[in-house]
């Protein structure tokens, strides 16, 4: 009916401190708070709406004067212990997505960095103080230059600083240029992640260095020791599905990235194209679960992503025509079955009235013959 209709995925905020239990927590949108979003400290570190859920009403989503994209958001705990502190606040982004949206699904480590583990420990110090940055780009110079001397050659260049460092050492080549390439495209991002939540901020920080175009990010709502097990395809899938829950009829999915054979399982079951499925190695190349495509670099990728994208978009739209081709169909065929049966309703309840005419005449005659 026009209606503008709200929906979301879980809130997720975890505090990891049992002294909290009970503690009350507001959130603010764009610097206000909303009684509405209430939420409490439970016993396990993890805060949750009064109902026991971590998803507030949708009734309370359209109160809430979003706007399109991002939308900045707070969560104030208020507790003696951090009166007056800014411990008492964790940061976050909610975003405002319209139902023909499109998005695409990007991993983080080995598919922007070069490693799983070597890329989650060197982009979680790009929030460091520039000293260790210093540091740490130093030890990295000395390195090269070492391997330089026993190559005979002199350095020319320097790492003037952990960024730096972290682009040149431990990110795939060109993978920047495909996320940009991506975002041109009208495509929005969304960066899953198995990271733990409290690296949140930095994987934030860690995107925004390496020139990621800004998208929603989305780690795991769990402690560290709990991040580094298992359930990490459950986990996206878990959120994939919210994802595509919100947006009602059909999945937003157009492309997702990734580097493990469970990130494969994951975006199918999320509901990604298995053709827009990017699967990257320590190499950086780059290759789709069914072997359709295969490049040789983010580079060569991104050369092809616009022909990628559009012939997905023909294929959606092909899709969605036959898929209200097929529902005005069945519509007509119900709508002829049901006057199939009115009119076959009708013709019995005009052949029971005759008979029951004969049928009372008959018994006047016979009567009156008893009488006679």
């Amino acid at each position: 009916d026009g209606a503008t209709v709200l929906r979301c995925t879980s809130f997720n905020l975890y505090c990891g401190k049992s002294s909290l239990f009970g503690a009350e927590v507001l959130l603010a949108v764009e610097g206000k708070e909303y009684a509405e979003l209430r939420m409490r400290v439970e016993y396990d570190g993890y805060v949750r709406f009064k109902d026991g859920g971590q998803k507030p009403s949708m009734e309370v989503l359209e109160s809430l004067s979003l706007r399109q994209g991002k939308n900045s958001l707070e969560a104030r705990i208020h507790h003696p212990s951090f009166l007056g502190r800014r411990q008492g606040v964790a940061c976050a982004s909610v975003w405002l997505w319209e139902e023909e949206n499109e998005v695409c699904v990007v991993d983080v480590d080995g598919t922007i960095t070069l490693s799983d583990k070597i890329g989650l420990f060197a982009s979680s110090f790009l929030s460091a103080s520039k000293k260790i940055g210093s540091v740490l780009s130093r030890t990295r110079w000395r390195r090269e230059e070492d391997a330089e001397e026993a190559a005979g050659a002199s350095s020319t260049s320097k790492m003037s600083s952990l960024a730096d460092a972290l682009r040149n050492g431990y990110v795939h080549e060109h993978v920047d240029q495909v996320l940009r390439v991506i975002g041109s495209l009208n495509v929005r991002l969304l960066y899953l992640t198995a990271r733990p939540i409290s690296l949140t901020m930095r994987t934030k920080t860690f995107l925004d260095h390496i020139g990621a175009p800004e998208g929603a990010v989305i780690t795991m709502p769990h402690p560290v020791v709990r991040s580094l097990g298992t359930g990490h395809e459950d986990f996206k899938v878990s959120v994939l599905l919210q994802v595509r829950d919100a947006f009602l009829d059909a999945s937003p999915f157009v492309a997702g990235f990734g580097n493990q054979t469970s990130d494969v399982q994951a975006y199918l079951a999320g509901g990604v194209p298995r053709s827009r499925i990017f699967i990257v190695d320590k190499t950086s190349k780059i290759r789709t679960p069914a072997g359709q495509h295969e490049f040789s670099s983010y580079l060569d990728l991104s050369e092809c992503l616009p022909e990628l994208f559009r012939d997905e978009r023909e294929r959606r739209k092909a899709a969605a025509a036959t898929s209200a081709r097929a529902e005005e169909g069945k519509q007509e065929e119900s709508e002829r079955v049901e006057g199939e049966e009115e009119a076959e309703g009708d013709s019995r309840e005009s052949v029971g009235r005759e008979r029951g005419g004969e049928g009372g005449r008959g018994e006047g005659e016979s009567e009156g013959g008893k009488s006679e």
